[in-house]
């Protein structure tokens, strides 16, 4: 989460939970920028994957309780959307559930500099994850310095091109304020 703040740990709490109430899986909330757009996004999955109509059931649900909430008072907008095919890695479940999945983890290395290292998940301890990289040698990597990671997308075997939409992921928003 970008935005810090009291109520934001609350917040997630509240939202996590009420996907979980709706039979979905939380993979992530984040605020974020775009456009000039504040926007507070929530990402939901399933295992046989996410509609739109899985996004507006959520969607409404968490925003009657936003609504009651009222926790900001600055303009947003909310949305609810699928991971998608390049998929966040963000719990330590997550890497344990990819594994033999390509991944790119992103590691801070101080002072604002970062390196980005793409394998295939290979173990994941509590503490650490190792990548094999593309020549066969492995990288372990501290969890501590992970800042981000995500799935990458690839083409399955057989030259079958998996099926993306243009943004690969499934939304639905609700401009708040």
């Amino acid at each position: 989460m970008k935005e810090r703040g009291k109520n934001v740990a609350l917040q997630k709490d509240v939202v996590v939970r009420c996907v979980e109430e709706l039979g979905f899986e939380f993979v992530d909330l984040e605020w974020t920028v775009e456009n000039e757009r504040k926007i507070l996004r929530v990402l939901i999955d399933s295992i046989g994957g996410i509609t739109i109509k899985d996004c507006e059931i959520v969607s409404r649900k968490i925003n009657a309780i936003l609504d009651e909430m009222d926790f900001s008072n600055v303009k947003y907008f909310f949305e609810v959307s699928s991971p998608g095919v390049e998929r966040p890695l963000v719990k330590y479940s997550d890497f344990l559930r990819f594994l033999g999945k390509k991944a790119l983890v992103r590691i801070s290395k101080g002072k604002g500099k970062h390196r980005d290292i793409v394998g295939r998940l290979a173990s994941v301890s509590e503490l650490s994850v190792t990548l094999v990289l593309e020549d066969a040698s492995e990288e372990t990597i501290p969890f501590d310095t992970i800042t981000r990671a995500h799935l990458v997308f690839e083409i399955e075997e057989g030259g079958q091109k998996q099926k993306k939409k243009k943004s690969g992921k499934e939304k639905d928003h609700a401009v708040r304020s």
